[in-house]
């Protein structure tokens, strides 16, 4: 039944007027938006915080994407279809989906509504709950670039992942392990119990100065002073895939040197994308490990754990706990 939405209703969502710390963010009562055509209207069960998330309250990351004050961040979503838009015949009032729409233009995830295309959405499963299906598209979709299309992660090939124990990490390390690619993973010793439960081969402490095994592969969710020792440890047409935008500085010229190559994300709305990462949770193959969970009205705190070294995953918003 298409359902339309006749005069204004208030909402709610998160919005700020500056770039800075985690006190920026603020809730604003508006409008619930309306669905265009090809659009449809979710009401949110759940979100999560990503670091592009931060990047961009801070004035980076996707910032020059989202236009003038007042911007909302956040790209997650996972609710029930409210309403729908002309034109929409692929979901309909009542169906439970899940997506990252827009991407990297302003989407506003942290809301209580949210206007999505049907293209940017997937249904989820009834395997599927909302709390996970909150924290996966984001970095589901860019694990699985990384891992798959530009790591080519298959049976006989070697990867090693740095950040493996992070939002993107700890699930990069197991569709590595579901496309049958032995994985080598890096991140503190005291995250070595986590990662080795995700299904890693062999894990090393990112402390360990030691030289680390030659691969085909190498998924870097760090950047930065690792860039060198991703390179070295790539053998020879081998591919070093750098995730942290901005943090890839020198990348290029190393990889070239060694004759490797490199490669970066750029992580898109992807439904078929969404359906794989679905199906294989449905499966119980995947699996999205909250380190803490939220309500929206606790962004600002959210935002502040991110930040922790000892978060292990993600970090879940509940927007609507009675939403199955």
């Amino acid at each position: 039944m298409r359902t339309k939405l006749t005069s204004p209703v208030p909402s709610v969502r998160v919005v700020q007027y500056a770039y800075g710390g985690p006190e920026v963010l603020e809730q604003a009562v508006v409008e619930v938006p309306r669905p265009r055509a090809g659009e449809v209207l979710v009401r949110m069960a759940a979100t999560s915080v990503n670091p592009i998330d931060v990047k961009t309250r801070e004035g980076r990351g996707a910032a020059a994407s989202l236009g003038s004050f007042p911007i909302s961040v956040g790209w997650d979503v996972a609710g029930v279809v409210e309403a729908v838009g002309e034109d929409v015949h692929s979901l309909a009032v009542g169906q439970r989906v899940f997506g990252m729409p827009f991407f990297p233009q302003q989407a506003a995830s942290y809301a209580v509504h949210v206007v999505a295309p049907v293209e940017h959405l997937a249904v989820l499963p009834d395997a599927v709950d909302v709390a996970t299906a909150g924290a996966l598209p984001l970095a589901g979709l860019t694990a699985l670039s990384a891992v798959r299309d530009l790591a080519g992660a298959r049976p006989g090939r070697r990867l090693l992942i740095r950040g493996a124990a992070g939002g993107v990490g700890h699930l990069a390390v197991q569709i590595a392990k579901i496309l049958g690619a032995e994985v080598v993973a890096v991140d503190g010793a005291e995250k070595g119990d986590f990662v080795r439960g995700l299904g890693a081969d062999e894990f090393r402490d990112r402390a360990d100065e030691g030289p680390l095994p030659q691969v085909d592969a190498v998924v870097d969710l760090v950047g930065g002073a690792q860039l060198a020792g991703s390179v070295a440890t790539t053998v020879r047409g081998g591919v070093v895939v750098c995730v942290p935008g901005g943090a890839d500085a020198g990348l290029d010229e190393l990889a070239s040197r060694a004759g490797v190559r490199a490669e970066r994300v750029a992580v898109r709305p992807d439904r078929d994308g969404l359906e794989t990462l679905a199906r294989w949770c449905a499966e119980g193959a995947l699996h999205v490990h909250l380190s803490a969970r939220f309500a929206l009205d606790e962004i600002v705190e959210a935002h502040r754990a991110l930040a922790s070294r000892g978060i292990r995953g993600k970090i879940g918003i509940t927007v609507d706990a009675a939403i199955p």
